[in-house]
């Protein structure tokens, strides 16, 4: 799992500033990787879940890693 320690400190002022700008960046706390589960993860559960509780109006939502084009 990472941790703010081990993010790349250019990535962790930019995730701030549009945090503090735009505050739509919504951060799940649950695992990935997990022996018994197919694609699924925690995290990606605990967003999709947590995206709708936040912002019920929304038509659109987006849910990508640092490894995801969108």
């Amino acid at each position: 799992m990472t941790t703010a320690e081990s993010v790349h400190p250019s990535v962790r002022r930019w995730t701030q500033r549009e945090e503090k700008d735009h505050g739509d960046l919504l951060y799940v706390d649950g695992r990935e990787k997990l022996p018994h589960v197919g694609v699924v993860t925690e995290k990606s559960a605990a967003y999709w879940l947590s995206a709708a509780a936040r912002e019920p109006a929304a038509r659109w939502m987006c849910k990508c890693d640092d490894d995801t084009l969108v």
